[in-house]
C-alpha cells in the first residue's frame, strides 16, 4: 500500500487536503502528517484515527527527510518562504526511497506574479496562463516571491515526479483542526474594525485571483489520484493529451512545468470588499456602516497593526512586516487562469467566492471570542 506524507495537515489548506482525502477519496491510504506539538497530534488523530503522526516542522531537517524516504507521496502544505532547507530536506528524502520514484506535490503562490507597478487600479493588468505562459513562469528572476523554492522544487526532476501548485486569494471554511478560516481573515477584520467600515485601496480596481479552499484541495486530489495509479503498477502516464479545435498538444502532469495556478474566479477588490465581505462584517456587527473607504496600503498596514488602538498619526509597521505584505497585495493585481488544471477536467464547484464569507465571518467570531484563533 503506497504511504502518504503530509506536511502542514492542521492548516488552512493542508486540513482540506486531509479531509477529503481520508473522507472521501482514500479512507484507507496510509498517512503520517508532520505536525509541531503533541497536542497537535491528539487532535488530528482524534479527527482522523488512521493518521500516524510525527513531531516536528520544516526545520526538523532530520526528521523530515526520514519520513520522506519511507513516503511514496509528499505534499507540502505549509509556508515555503523561508524554508528552502526544509524543502531540499523534502526531496532529499524522496530520492532516497528504495525501489520507486516518489512524487511531490509543493505549495507555492500565486504572489509570484502579483504587479507591483499599479496600486488600486490597472483593471486591464495582465493575466497568466499556467499553460501558454509557463516558459515564463518557470524562468522568473530569484528576486520574486516564490522564484527561489519553486525553481528548488523543480531542480529534483527527473529524480522526483514533482509538480507545483500555486493558489491565489484563499477563501472560504475548512475542516482544518486549527485554521479553519483563510489566513488573511484576521488581518482583514483587524484594518476593517480600525476603520470601522470596509475598505478599499484607492479605487479598488485591481483584480486579484480567489480560490475556494475546498476546490483547490480538489486540486491536489486529482494529482494524488494520478500517483496512486501509477504506484499501484498502472499507466505511469505522467502527461496528458488535450485536443482544441485546431491543435492536439501533450502536457506533463509532472515535472519542472508541472505548475498548477489555483484559482475559481478574478474579482476586483472592490467587488470583493463590497459584495462579499463588507456585508458579512456589517450583518454581524463588525462595521457600523456599509460604506467603502478608500485609503492607501500604508494606512490599512498601521490600521492591521495597531487594531483597536489605530490612529492615523500611529506609527507605520516596517516595510517587509507581515502588516505591511497583506496591505499591499489587497491594492495590487494577481490576474491569473488555471488552464492546466482545466485541462485536468477540474472544474470549482463550490459557487461564488463573494458568499464564502457568510460561514466563514461568525465562525471566525465564535472562534475569536473562544481564544481559538
Amino acid at each position: 500500500m503506497s504511504k502518504l506524507l503530509l506536511i502542514g495537515a492542521t492548516g488552512h489548506v493542508g486540513g482540506a487536503v486531509l479531509d477529503i482525502l481520508l473522507e472521501k477519496a482514500y479512507p484507507s491510504i496510509k498517512v503520517e502528517a508532520l505536525v509541531r506539538s503533541g497536542g497537535q497530534a491528539r487532535r488530528l488523530t482524534a479527527k482522523y484515527p488512521s493518521v500516524q503522526c510525527t513531531i516536528g516542522n520544516l526545520d526538523s531537517l532530520d526528521t523530515i527527510q526520514r519520513a520522506c524516504s519511507e513516503a511514496d507521496i509528499v505534499i507540502n502544505a505549509a509556508p515555503d518562504i523561508t524554508h528552502d532547507d526544509g524543502i531540499q530536506a523534502i526531496l532529499s528524502g524522496l530520492k532516497k526511497g528504495a525501489g520507486r520514484k516518489g512524487y511531490y506535490i509543493h505549495t507555492s503562490g500565486a504572489y509570484l506574479v502579483i504587479d507591483t507597478t499599479e496600486t488600486g487600479g490597472l483593471k486591464d493588468a495582465r493575466v497568466w496562463d499556467d499553460v501558454a505562459d509557463i516558459k515564463e513562469l518557470v524562468s522568473m528572476p530569484h528576486t520574486v516571491t516564490h522564484a527561489v523554492t519553486d525553481g528548488i522544487v523543480r531542480s529534483a526532476w527527473p529524480e522526483v515526479n514533482v509538480a507545483i501548485v500555486a493558489p491565489g486569494f484563499i477563501s472560504g471554511v475548512s475542516p482544518s483542526i486549527s485554521h479553519p478560516c483563510p489566513l488573511t481573515t484576521e488581518h482583514i477584520l483587524k484594518a476593517a474594525r480600525a476603520l470601522k467600515r470596509g475598505f478599499q485601496i484607492e479605487s479598488g480596481e485591481n483584480q486579484l485571483g480567489f480560490v475556494h479552499v475546498l476546490d483547490l484541495a480538489d486540486m491536489y486530489m486529482l494529482l494524488i489520484s494520478n500517483a496512486l495509479v501509477s504506484l499501484s503498477g498502472g499507466s505511469n502516464d505522467t502527461t496528458t493529451t488535450t485536443t482544441t479545435t485546431t491543435t492536439e498538444s501533450t502536457m506533463s502532469l509532472w515535472g519542472p512545468e508541472a505548475y498548477y495556478f489555483g484559482v475559481a474566479e478574478n474579482m476586483s477588490f472592490r467587488e470583493f470588499m463590497g459584495e462579499g465581505l463588507a456585508p458579512a462584517m456589517l450583518a454581524n456587527g463588525i462595521i457600523e456602516s456599509a460604506d467603502i473607504v478608500s485609503t492607501s496600503s500604508s494606512e490599512v498596514a498601521r490600521a492591521i497593526l495597531h487594531g483597536d488602538n489605530y490612529a492615523s498619526d500611529a506609527p507605520a509597521p516596517p516595510p517587509d512586516s507581515w502588516a505591511s505584505h497583506v496591505a499591499a497585495a489587497l491594492g495590487l493585481n494577481m490576474r491569473i487562469v488555471s488552464s492546466r488544471m482545466k485541462k485536468l477536467g477540474w472544474m470549482p464547484k463550490q459557487g461564488p467566492l463573494v458568499r464564502s464569507f457568510d460561514d466563514a465571518i461568525p465562525l471566525y467570531l465564535r472562534l475569536e471570542k473562544e481564544k481559538t484563533v
